[in-house]
C-alpha cells in the first residue's frame, strides 16, 4: 500500500481499481484514490510521511508558500535551512532595467 500511495502522491496514478473474482464471476470491485486511502488509513500516511522525511517538508513548505505567494512564476530557494519562494525575473528583463535606469 505504501508504494501505490507514493505513486499517488506524486501524480503517477489518480485511481487504482481492483476486481476480485471467484470461479471466474467478479464479485468485488475495489476503488481506491488518494484522499479515500487518506480516510481509511491515517497511519499508512505517517509512514509515508516518514519515509518521506525531508523531502515531505520541504514538499509542505513549497505548497505552503505557493498558496500565500500569488500567482506565478517563482523561484524556489533554499537558504540557512528554509525554503523561500521569490518571484522570478528573468534575466533579460532585469539587464533591460539596468539600461534604462543608466
Amino acid at each position: 500500500l505504501l508504494k501505490t500511495y507514493w505513486k499517488m502522491l506524486f501524480g503517477a496514478t489518480d485511481k487504482y481499481v481492483m476486481g476480485l473474482h471467484r470461479s471466474g464471476k467478479l464479485v468485488q470491485v475495489i476503488e481506491a484514490t488518494k484522499d479515500e486511502m487518506k480516510e481509511k488509513s491515517p497511519a499508512l500516511i505517517e509512514a509515508a510521511e516518514r519515509r518521506l522525511g525531508r523531502l515531505t517538508e520541504m514538499l509542505k513548505q513549497v505548497q505552503a508558500a505557493v498558496e500565500n505567494g500569488g500567482d506565478g512564476p517563482w523561484v524556489l530557494q533554499w537558504q540557512r535551512g528554509t525554503l523561500l519562494l521569490g518571484d522570478y525575473i528573468s534575466e533579460r528583463k532585469v539587464k533591460e532595467e539596468t539600461m534604462t535606469v543608466a
